[in-house]
């Protein structure tokens, strides 16, 4: 596949995935009769804030994923693509709670391990079962199935 396919792939993928999210905040604004919304410890977040943030990190993430996808074939590079791609989500996470504050140690503990993260609770299990799905083609292909 070109590299303009994935990439219109990547960013399409990340566009739903912002669609759907946003929808989710619709609905919250709806029930709470408030663009404010209150996270768990009772932190008021602006919700267009965090539909922007969902808007950013889809099309970001989803550019990502799409220019790097030949390397979503093996392991590591399914890994190395959801850390490289949770990057710029996080960084909006980031926006949406801080602002455009100073940058802190524990901004840089974000950007860094929930990304890691990600890559492994995504990228390990996106990998295999892209693989698995290989495996049985080649299985219903006529090809080596099982162990003998």
């Amino acid at each position: 596949m070109s590299v303009w396919k994935n990439l219109q792939w990547g960013m399409g993928s990340g566009l739903a995935y912002a669609a759907v999210f946003s929808g989710w905040i619709v609905i919250l604004i709806l029930v709470n009769g408030s663009l404010t919304l209150h996270l768990h410890d009772g932190y008021p977040v602006n919700a267009f804030a965090v539909m922007a943030s969902y808007l950013w990190g889809g099309v970001t993430a989803g550019a990502i994923v799409g220019l790097l996808r030949p390397l979503g074939r093996y392991l590591v590079g399914a890994v190395l693509i959801t850390f490289i791609a949770a990057i710029p989500v996080f960084l909006g996470v980031r926006v949406v709670l801080s602002g455009f504050a100073p940058w802190e140690s524990r901004d840089t503990a974000l950007i860094l391990i929930a990304p890691a993260m990600m890559s492994i609770l995504i990228g390990v299990p996106s990998w295999a079962k892209r693989h698995r799905k290989k495996q049985r083609r080649r299985g219903a292909a006529g090809g080596n199935v099982g162990w003998g």
